[in-house]
């Protein structure tokens, strides 16, 4: 993501679009906080496999994991973390580079943003927390999160508690969450739920954000940041076999919906339930093809024609991210793995 909050700064930019084969692909080394600014020849990049820790899960819980992709140029401001209980993705917005001799940086603000919600949904999954608390957990996360991170910069941010078979979601800006449901009628995977996006103004969206002293002097007097209590907020039932994803704004811009659940038919239809992080590096390749794509109609393109940019066409380039995550039931075995031969009954939205 490129575009700052600081308009009063500095400019509200938007990406260029760099040589394609000057492109870095980034892989993920399995670790329970993630961002793309190290590589690893390791393909494995899941937190948990279908059989570790087994016996420990007497709740439902998510086989999780992530991928990312940096962009061409520039620091990868992307981070995400995968746990259990829990997941989150933040995407630092790339235009406080310009900042960066006040000690700004986006990407160690976005990765300090998802350590902070890490900690803090592992914490609540120690404890047990209700599900019917009137503060969700990963609202309560990315609240601790704003109030704990000591890097200054400006970041979108999404976060995911699983706690039952109850899913409690927080997101702020444009990145976002899909949860995906196989309907066992009609054999295909549909949409059960996704976020939108809180935007300002088009490419201008919601944002965390947090400024050195030589920086905030310079906001107008009385300026409203945007803050955790802005996030958009969804509780809602799901069901062992649901899939969840989470994303940056680099996979929306470039994949419509339909290419998304195209992705996930052809990554299961053997039966299986794909690994998540398998799954995860399938979306976001697919996501960085795209935005190196000069002539593609992305869902970014069709925006910006509606935004005084009549002649664009093509991919946005920009840093990608996935995470995905299988809702699995309590006690777990390797025989109840999510293939969708053995259908959940679908439990209605909260």
């Amino acid at each position: 993501m490129q575009c700052d909050g600081l308009s009063s700064i500095g400019t509200v930019s938007c990406c260029q679009k760099p040589d394609p084969l000057s492109s870095a692909l980034v892989r993920r080394q399995p670790s329970f906080i993630s961002t793309c600014s190290t590589t690893d020849n390791d393909s494995r990049f899941g937190r948990l496999s279908p059989t570790e820790d087994a016996e420990e899960m007497s709740t439902p819980w998510l086989w999780s994991g992530g991928y990312s992709i940096a962009k061409a140029e520039g620091k990868c401001e992307d981070a995400y973390f995968a746990e259990t209980c829990g997941c989150g993705v933040a995407d630092g917005v790339g235009s406080m580079a310009q900042f960066a001799n006040h000690g700004v940086d986006a990407a160690a603000y976005a990765a300090e943003l998802m350590a902070i919600a890490a900690r803090s949904l592992r914490g609540r999954c120690d404890t047990q927390a209700s599900p019917c608390s009137m503060l969700g957990g990963a609202l309560e996360a990315v609240e601790a999160a704003e109030k704990g991170v000591t890097a200054y910069g400006a970041s979108t941010i999404t976060v995911l508690e699983l706690s039952g078979l109850t899913l409690d979601i927080a997101n702020l800006g444009d990145s976002g969450f899909m949860v995906i449901r196989k309907n066992p009628l009609l054999g295909a995977f549909e949409i059960l739920a996704r976020s939108t996006s809180q935007q300002h103004a088009w490419n201008f969206p919601y944002q965390l954000l947090r400024v050195p002293p030589t920086l905030r002097v310079r906001l107008p007097r009385g300026m409203r940041t945007d803050s955790a209590r802005d996030c958009a907020t969804l509780k809602m039932a799901v069901c062992p076999g649901d899939l969840v994803l989470l994303f940056t704004d680099g996979v929306t811009d470039n994949l419509h919906d339909s290419d998304i659940t195209d992705i996930v038919e052809s990554e299961c239809c053997s039966g299986g339930g794909s690994p998540p992080e398998a799954l995860a590096q399938k979306l976001a390749l697919a996501a960085y093809n795209r935005s190196i794509d000069e002539v593609a109609d992305t869902p970014f393109a069709r925006e910006a024609r509606e935004n005084g940019m009549p002649s664009y066409c093509g991919g946005k380039i920009d840093d990608v991210t996935v995470v995905a995550a299988w809702v699995m039931p309590g006690a777990h075995s390797a025989s109840s793995t999510p293939s969708g031969e053995e259908e959940a009954t679908p439990i209605a939205l909260a």
